[in-house]
């Protein structure tokens, strides 16, 4: 398959307290966090609260067939790469509470797919022009204030 040299790379540049099971030894239907792939690459990739630390490994943004990534609920830290911005299939992007800081990369402009993302508890800065349109469906607030569906006009993030 054609995105298992980039997850062995990515395997080997992250640290856990319990590392992933990613091997040449198992069949990658059967490695943690891969939820769904196809002849075309991973689609679904879902690493949330696996204790995860370091940086967010460039080597994601090889992952083409990606609609979606979930590294919400880790200790990531560092910056978010702009290499994530290759990923033109993407629709959800999650990366919220870990520790990542810095600036918002505008590549992550090129990801006209995307539908959902989410940064919460993260430090990071700048714009994000990004989206012209987002759906955000039927969004609930604390204390069940809820956004009607509608859809909403996005100038900048």
């Amino acid at each position: 398959m054609r995105d298992c040299k980039s997850l062995l790379q990515i395997r080997d540049s992250l640290g856990a307290i319990f590392p992933l099971n990613w091997s040449t030894d198992i069949h990658i239907s059967d490695w943690e966090g891969i939820q769904r792939f196809s002849d075309s690459g991973v689609e679904h990739l879902l690493l949330r609260d696996r204790d995860l630390t370091g940086i967010i490994p460039a080597e994601f943004g090889r992952l083409l067939a990606l609609n979606t990534l979930n590294l919400s609920d880790n200790r990531l830290h560092g910056e978010i790469p702009s290499e994530i911005g290759n990923l033109s299939s993407l629709r959800g992007l999650y990366l919220s509470n870990n520790r990542l800081e810095g600036e918002i990369p505008a590549e992550l402009g090129n990801l006209t797919s995307l539908q959902e993302l989410s940064f919460d508890h993260d430090q990071l800065t700048g714009m994000l022009e990004v989206l012209s349109v987002l759906d955000l469906g039927s969004l609930c607030l604390e204390g069940s204030r809820c956004i009607p569906e509608r859809v909403f006009e996005m100038v900048g993030f």
